[in-house]
């Protein structure tokens, strides 16, 4: 229990997954969100700087919890 989540939040976090997999075309690669004791922290790979901002300000827009961490790496697509 902590102030961020005082109960475990029972958001399921796949259909958001796919929402923003729908609004970014696919642009994001192993796009992932898990929830921590500080909000929620995002995952995967990205071509470039402005999808990863895109992810997060979509996630932002689909659920109220904070967003501790965007950990989507930016990659050209070679290196996945």
């Amino acid at each position: 229990m902590n102030a961020i989540f005082p109960v475990p939040p029972p958001l399921e976090f796949a259909p958001i997954v796919t929402e923003i997999d729908r609004q970014l075309r696919g642009r994001l690669w192993q796009f992932s969100i898990a929830g921590d004791e500080q909000g929620l922290v995002l995952s995967g790979a990205a071509p470039s700087f402005y999808v990863k901002q895109l992810a997060q300000h979509a996630v932002g827009r689909l659920t109220r919890l904070p967003i501790a961490r965007n950990e989507i790496q930016v990659l050209e697509r070679q290196s996945i």
